[in-house]
């Protein structure tokens, strides 16, 4: 083998001599672009050349971005709907129950004024149970003969009589509504004082047997008569909605609508069984705008 094949150098320039030629170049270079900007327009060239490639290149971390950030706004999204969600919740619950009090105490308020009216010595009690009939007509009082009830005494609300003790254990009794069908009120008309009886029929109660010789108008006011042994005189039962006369038969055909709430009552006094010559007066307002009518 040729010794002189071995050679890397010969015919060449040597290493110094090529790193003093590049650096002068360059030195050279870098002077005539710093005056002359000989490489600016190049390089401008370049640069928006290579521009869409990298749009390109950062369309991945781009998206990646984006999906990270929608992820997470949704995540907000969702995690904030469902505290609102639980607010409103909670907000409602806390309005009914609010709503709740307030027709409560409306209730125990109209109780306290019938107390303070005449209507005395009562029992106070809290309807716990309506039965599990659609149209209830017995419900059960927390009140029973510990605390002095009996059967047969009336039961009123703020308005007016709702029923009768029918049925007593220790510390619970059951009231039944007038509407029941074997319930039978005497009562009177508040204008005239004209005394008649009034029935229950399932679901409302019938004025069956009012003669049309007899004064009767809508809008009059049928209390109790007090001519029984159950209902204190004076107590408001029903309103008379409208009348009319048929023919075939001597009485009015009416309708009639009770004062009591049953179905929404909570509180309710249970009042003594009726006494001779018992009355209670000006125990509603309304009963004594009437009268003075």
């Amino acid at each position: 083998m040729n010794q002189e094949s071995l050679s890397f150098t010969k015919g060449g320039l040597q290493p110094i001599t090529k790193f003093i030629v590049l650096g002068l170049l360059s030195l050279s270079l870098l002077i005539a672009d710093s005056r002359l900007h000989i490489t600016e327009r190049t390089r401008n060239n370049l640069l928006s050349a290579s521009a869409p490639i990298q749009r390109v290149l950062q369309l991945p971390q781009t998206w990646w971005k984006y999906m990270r950030e929608f992820v997470t706004r949704q995540n907000y999204l969702i995690t904030a709907n469902d505290n609102l969600s639980r607010q409103n919740t909670l907000l409602s619950a806390q309005v009914a129950r609010s709503q709740t009090l307030l027709r409560e105490n409306e209730e125990l308020k109209q109780l306290l004024h019938l107390t303070q009216n005449g209507v005395k010595p009562v029992t106070s009690a809290q309807v716990i149970s309506t039965g599990r009939d659609m149209v209830a007509v017995r419900f059960t009082l927390d009140k029973g003969s510990e605390d002095g009830v009996s059967t047969g005494q009336p039961v009123i609300d703020g308005h007016g009589l709702i029923g009768q003790i029918t049925a007593v254990s220790p510390h619970n009794s059951q009231m039944t509504l007038l509407k029941h069908q074997n319930t039978i009120i005497p009562v009177m008309v508040a204008r005239t004082g004209y005394r008649t009886l009034i029935y229950g029929d399932t679901t409302h109660l019938d004025l069956r047997y009012f003669p049309l010789e007899e004064d009767l108008h809508a809008g009059d006011i049928l209390l109790t008569s007090g001519i029984d042994s159950h209902y204190p005189a004076g107590i408001p039962v029903a309103r008379v909605i409208r009348l009319e006369t048929a023919a075939g038969t001597p009485y009015y055909r009416t309708v009639v609508q009770d004062f009591g709430s049953a179905q929404t009552i909570r509180y309710v006094l249970i009042l003594p069984h009726n006494r001779p010559q018992e009355v209670i007066e000006d125990s509603l307002p309304e009963t004594k705008i009437q009268n003075k009518g």
